[in-house]
């Protein structure tokens, strides 16, 4: 904004006295001289004032180059250059068999792993156990009737119509039937139970592997298929389809809507008027007369005077970078790479 300086009207009768015509009755020659002058300082001041407050700079796009971590053969591009696009649209997609094959393969030990678990935890078939419960009762008659051998041959002992070899065959054949039947008990209580903790523990571990290996397959799945977002435009498209792609390579170039900011240059002798949040006015060729923004980022290297950058003060060689975001409403319309001329203002926003 250009701030003039009004003439002082007080100094008239020194100008009067500056006449390039006779004195003598002559004043039709003075008044367009005196105009003449009074213009000229009029100029001359806004001139100077404008100087010190303008600034050249130009719009500097958001860009948001989308690429996928992993690498592969570009299978389809969805979008082309100048295309309007949404949060979501998708963009393009990279050749995932390879990744398919991988989840399936996954999924098919998880299904297995799964089935073992389920089998451990279950404990023996019916038909197992039947077999284990058959010889616990047989290990029970067995017991019993070398108990009642036992009792026979002490009696007949007392009475001393046997040896003493005899009555400890009786008695080890009782310890021998009473042991068996123990045996058989614990084996049929650890059927019933299933596997031991520990292989149950290692069996769940290994299902969880399986699930994080599923799950990995479906992430790199889905980071083979990109989409916007956010609403933007298609600056550049850099791949063919059927062409490979390396990992973390550009495939698409967005340029967000409305998402700008104004690059201008500052030289170092002004550098220490601005600040950030600072507020700014700044217009361009066919733009509105109303557009703000506030400063964002003030570089702390200068630079020399880009070859862009076309400075009226010739004796700056030495610029700082400024950047700026215009608010809502100014940023409507402007476009990556326009000029601006900026002008900084004494309150912010």
């Amino acid at each position: 904004m250009m701030r003039c300086i009004p003439f002082p009207f007080k100094a008239k009768t020194n100008l009067r006295k500056v006449s390039f015509a006779p004195r003598k009755n002559n004043e039709s020659f003075r008044k367009p001289w005196f105009l003449l002058i009074i213009l000229f300082l009029f100029v001359a001041s806004c001139s100077r004032d404008s100087k010190q407050t303008i600034y050249q700079g130009y719009i500097e796009g958001e860009y948001v180059y989308v690429s996928s971590p992993f690498g592969g053969k570009l299978a389809s591009l969805g979008v082309e250059r100048g295309q309007k696009v949404k949060a979501g649209d998708p963009l393009f997609s990279l050749d995932f068999e390879e990744e398919s094959f991988q989840k399936e393969q996954s999924v098919k030990k998880l299904n297995q792993a799964e089935a073992l678990l389920n089998n451990m935890q279950k404990g023996m078939r019916p038909s197992e156990l039947e077999v284990i419960t058959a010889s616990k009762e047989q290990a029970k008659s067995s017991l019993r009737l070398s108990e009642l051998d036992l009792k026979r041959k002490r009696n007949l002992f007392k009475n001393k119509i046997i040896s003493p070899e005899t009555l400890d065959i009786a008695e080890t054949t009782y310890k021998r039937d009473k042991s068996r039947l123990e045996e058989i008990m614990a084996q049929l209580e650890t059927a019933r139970q299933g596997a031991r903790p520990d292989e149950i523990l290692a069996a769940q571990s290994e299902i969880e592997a399986l699930r994080v290996m599923v799950a990995k397959a479906d992430w790199q799945i889905k980071e083979k298929k990109q989409a916007a977002s956010k609403a933007a435009t298609v600056f550049d498209t850099l791949y063919n389809v059927g062409e490979w792609v390396q990992p973390g390579r550009p495939v698409v170039s967005l340029l967000l809507d409305n998402e700008v900011k104004i690059r201008f240059f500052v030289p170092e002798t002004k550098i220490a008027e601005l600040k950030v949040g600072q507020a700014i006015s700044f217009s361009c060729d066919a733009c509105s007369s109303s557009m703000v923004g506030k400063i964002s980022f003030i570089s702390p290297k200068a630079e020399f005077t880009p070859p862009i950058i076309y400075s009226k003060e010739a004796r700056s060689k030495l610029v700082f970078l400024v950047e700026a975001i215009p608010n809502e409403k100014s940023r409507q319309g402007l476009h990556p790479g326009q000029p601006v001329d900026v002008t900084l203002m004494d309150k912010g926003l």
